[in-house]
């Protein structure tokens, strides 16, 4: 068995390490999600915003996209990637669009942040072990 086809310690460790953000990147607006389904409410601190499923539409389809990009991720496929970003972003439209109080309690820059740090957590891997990525 040659060297090139099991991967490196130091990119298993990246892959996970990255694996396991994305995973609660993923995780804990699904569980806001499903309660604020189950209650009517989606709450973010002190703001309580009313909501029904026709208003939470376009973030329960970025959640789905957004375990699509993990499981994918998970499998090592580039595409995996791309698409947690594409979810998060599309979060970001559903918010923008849906449920603009969100940003009431949270500022524009920790969005920014976010994002930095999203893109990085899941670009990272993929480019510094290209080979690794399919």
């Amino acid at each position: 068995m040659s060297d090139s086809s099991s991967p490196s310690k130091a990119a298993r460790i990246l892959h996970w390490v990255a694996f396991v953000f994305l995973f609660l990147m993923i995780a804990q607006p699904t569980v806001d999600n499903i309660r604020a389904l189950m209650s009517g409410a989606l709450v973010m601190g002190e703001l309580s915003i009313p909501v029904t499923p026709g208003k939470m539409a376009l973030h329960l389809l970025a959640m789905g996209v957004g375990w699509v990009g993990l499981v994918l991720f998970f499998r090592k496929k580039k595409l995996g990637a791309y698409v947690s970003i594409g979810a998060h972003t599309l979060g970001l439209v559903a918010t923008v669009t849906q449920t603009p109080e969100m940003f009431d309690v949270m500022p524009p820059a920790v969005v920014g942040v976010f994002f930095v740090v999203l893109v990085a957590i899941t670009l990272g891997p993929v480019l510094a072990f290209k080979d690794q990525y399919t």
